[in-house]
């Protein structure tokens, strides 16, 4: 469960970025709420899965999946282009988080 936790975390991330982006140098009040909350509970979640994750190996999966969560949803919502070589980094931050899983 820890380890579920701790990528809802790393998506988390995501939400935080991306609302400070679209705050508009926090002017945007809705937008600030949601980089406010989407830090408190990545932060929260970060510190239950610590419980039973070591903390080195919790950061890196943290930030990796924060990292990829980032690069999709500005895909997604600010076309902001995904090229094939991306997909191959990727693809090993997420062969790292498994292996770190599995170790």
């Amino acid at each position: 469960m820890s380890w579920f936790i701790l990528l809802l975390a790393g998506v988390c991330e995501a939400g935080w970025v991306l609302g400070l982006k679209q705050s508009d140098s926090l002017s945007k009040t809705p937008y600030v709420a949601l980089a406010v909350i989407s830090m408190v509970l990545s932060l929260y979640l970060f510190t239950l899965a610590l419980r039973d994750i070591a903390i080195g190996h919790a950061y890196i999966i943290w930030v990796g999946v924060g990292v990829i969560s980032i690069s999709v949803l500005n895909s997604c919502f600010f076309s902001e282009p995904i090229l094939k070589q991306h997909y191959v980094f990727y693809g090993l931050i997420l062969a790292g988080v498994v292996g770190l899983k599995f170790l």
